[in-house]
């Protein structure tokens, strides 16, 4: 009997050190900061970085700027210290066709749609940090304050 105590004894403490073991690695893990770079750089794609990093060396992680990439207001020594996407638009992609493309339009050009004002278009800008590219027009109803009403007012007057 002495012995079943002192195995399962050994067990339970065998098995608080693997979960200490497990909970250091995820610890480790935790600290790596994921970025998505997309847009106008030679390499667009997900980088792994150990530790935060200036947004200029995030760019020459991805092989550096396409030559029609619109570097102008970007902050380059801004610092990255978590998960995001980063988004390098081209120059011109803000209007086409007289449409405002929601994919890479300014707070300014998007707040000028009808229904949508300065909240609403820093609400986009947001979202696309956060979630990326819209795929399609009807995208924007995922934006926090844009419903169909708002929608059905711009729908003619953006692209993606």
């Amino acid at each position: 009997m002495k012995k079943i105590i002192w195995l399962l004894l050994l067990l339970f403490l065998w098995g608080c050190n693997s979960e200490e073991i497990s909970f250091e690695k995820e610890n480790n893990e935790s600290n790596l900061i994921y970025v998505n770079v997309i847009g106008k750089v030679k390499f667009p794609g997900i980088y792994q970085l150990q530790e935060q990093k200036y947004l200029y060396e995030i760019i020459e992680l991805a092989g550096g700027f396409l030559n029609d990439a619109n570097k102008e207001e970007l902050n380059l020594v801004q610092l990255i210290d978590k998960d995001c996407t980063i988004n390098i638009v081209g120059k011109g992609l803000e209007e086409e066709n007289g449409l405002i493309n929601i994919n890479y339009a300014s707070i300014d050009q998007l707040s000028l749609l009808p229904g949508v004002g300065k909240v609403y278009a820093n609400n986009i800008i947001e979202y696309r940090k956060s979630n990326g590219l819209f795929m399609n027009k009807e995208d924007i109803m995922n934006v926090p304050g844009i419903k169909n009403s708002v929608f059905e007012k711009i729908k003619d007057l953006i692209t993606v």
